[in-house]
């Protein structure tokens, strides 16, 4: 295996039942029992077809589109077998506090896929209706100061079976920093580092697998090393689109696959509406049973991401 390979360290965190998916879509009432803290509502709906979530512009809002990314470290051909021990590819997303040494948001995941003619690349499919490849991170209170030492990670991770045990394994991961984020579109190429935030390790060349085919072969010859790189586009979200108006429902602060947002902010409609359901608050929100059940489905991926394709597709 690759020198640099580690168990996932997001999916880590995530079996301590830390930075789960789900986790600042939870409703949490605040220390004065009195309010929910991620939840901002009006006082007075006329109109059982009005909203009860406010609609609050953020500071920060933008939406990451995946293009691919190449040097990604590879167990060799002669070592495994990759189509039956590599069961799935995705990127793992969260972010990461540098000051405190920790993760600070929720975990989205993207999935990529790959082929064997491009073995050092992954791949995600854009523009292909129903196919994730784009996410929003939403900052409400966005400070410049706050969120100096605050960075986006990007963990590539492979589902690996090994005898009877499937594995998620870290192979490598990328980092944004948020300050550099402006206004503007721009395409980035982030590179990929070893082991984890807190605990760097090197990506060898002999690890990334570059053999090739046909002309890709002559493009290798000619550039010689591959770079280890994630290719990123950031795009800012205009205010008036549909997009905006679902994410303004959401947390003040979250990261969301793209597709996924419709499905959230109605799920944040029942919230409200389960919360004030007799005329006020409602501390016990958390059991309820299908706040919960829908809060676990989101918790796993699989799960999940066929929940929104099948809301996009047949409810919307």
């Amino acid at each position: 295996m690759p020198s640099n390979f580690t168990l996932s360290f997001l999916r880590i965190a995530n079996k301590k039942l830390k930075n789960l998916p789900s986790s600042l879509l939870k409703p949490k009432v605040d220390s004065s029992g009195l309010f929910y803290e991620n939840l901002e509502l009006f006082n007075n709906v006329k109109s059982d077809e009005e909203s009860l979530l406010k609609r609050i512009e953020p500071k920060f809002l933008f939406e990451i589109k995946f293009i691919a990314a190449n040097g990604v470290p590879i167990p060799s051909e002669k070592n495994i077998k990759r189509e039956k021990s590599i069961f799935h590819r995705e990127v793992k997303i969260a972010l990461f506090d540098q000051t405190h040494n920790k993760f600070i948001s929720n975990t989205v995941n993207v999935t990529a896929t790959w082929t064997p003619n491009y073995e050092d690349r992954w791949n995600f499919q854009r523009n292909i209706p129903n196919i994730e490849s784009s996410i929003f991170v939403k900052i409400q209170d966005y400070e410049e100061n706050k969120f100096k030492n605050v960075t986006i990670i990007f963990e590539f991770v492979i589902y690996f079976l090994k005898g009877n045990q499937l594995m998620e394994i870290s192979c490598g991961y990328a980092s944004l920093d948020v300050i550099h984020i402006n206004s503007k579109s721009t395409k980035l190429k982030l590179n990929l580092e070893g082991g984890a935030p807190f605990k760097k390790i090197t990506i060898r060349k002999d690890d990334v697998q570059v053999n090739r085919t046909g002309w890709r072969k002559v493009v290798q010859k000619i550039t010689k090393n591959i770079a280890s790189q994630l290719e990123l586009e950031i795009v800012p979200i205009e205010r008036n689109s549909r997009n905006m108006n679902d994410l303004k429902a959401l947390p003040p602060f979250i990261l969301v696959n793209k597709s996924a947002t419709s499905m959230l902010r109605y799920f944040r409609e029942y919230i409200a509406r389960r919360a004030t359901i007799n005329g006020g608050l409602d501390p016990n929100l958390g059991g309820d049973v299908k706040v919960k059940t829908f809060l676990r489905c989101m918790d796993c991926p699989d799960t999940f991401e066929k929940m929104y394709k099948f809301w996009n597709d047949t409810i919307m």
